[in-house]
């Protein structure tokens, strides 16, 4: 086992060497309720993004496989500081979903880039109308996100997937917003995540649930 950093606090270190890791099975019993994680870098989530994510809990429940989800408020969320980031990311967040009593945990990590820049047509931005009529400011933002599902309590991954949402926006300058671009390719990342990691979950043999 690699030894772990002494700058790390010991209840964030590893403890499992990686043949222990290699032979974790899985234990869960489904339906099982299932916690999501706020990202792990970045702002929360937005109402809209919530709002995004609860509608995946019908589909899951037709799978047999999730019975309900909770997403985790950030008011449980522990600072971890960036030199923490990476080692106590996930047991903050299984620590939270246990105070849910989740069987599992959607670990999820965001990242959004936004590229800004100017046309030729921005000499206009010198007039009034310019300003408010020409289009000649494009802000284009990428997000990548990616979830991986965990049993709770042992760590055991059941799956992970990997979604992208792409927004290309050109106005104005005065309504130019780098933001709203932002958070539109968050929304369209979210909704093909919740696409891909449904079809992740189908491939378990789980008896659909009774009505």
């Amino acid at each position: 086992m690699v030894a772990p950093s002494p700058d790390v606090p010991a209840e964030y270190r590893e403890v499992l060497s990686l043949e222990e890791i290699e032979g974790l099975q899985p234990q869960l019993r489904f339906p099982i309720k299932l916690a999501i994680s706020q990202p792990s870098s970045g702002s929360g989530w937005t109402a809209d993004e919530i709002a995004i994510i609860e509608s995946w809990e019908e589909p899951l429940r037709a799978t047999g496989f999730v019975d309900s989800i909770v997403v985790l408020p950030e008011s449980l969320s522990e600072s971890c500081g960036w030199r923490l980031a990476y080692h106590c990311g996930v047991l903050r967040n299984r620590r939270a979903a246990a105070r849910f009593h989740a069987d599992a945990l959607l670990f999820v990590a965001a990242q959004t880039e936004v590229r800004q820049y100017a046309n030729p047509a921005s000499i206009l931005n010198l007039t009034v109308v310019g300003l408010w009529l020409v289009p000649a400011h494009h802000r284009n933002a990428t997000t990548v996100l990616e979830g991986t599902l965990i049993d709770n309590r042992n760590e055991y991954v059941y799956a992970f997937s990997r979604a992208y949402g792409e927004v290309k926006m050109v106005r104005p300058l005065a309504y130019s917003n780098w933001r709203r671009s932002a958070d539109l390719s968050r929304q369209r990342a979210l909704a093909d995540f919740g696409s891909r990691m449904l079809a992740e979950l189908e491939k378990y043999d789980v008896p659909a649930p009774t009505p």
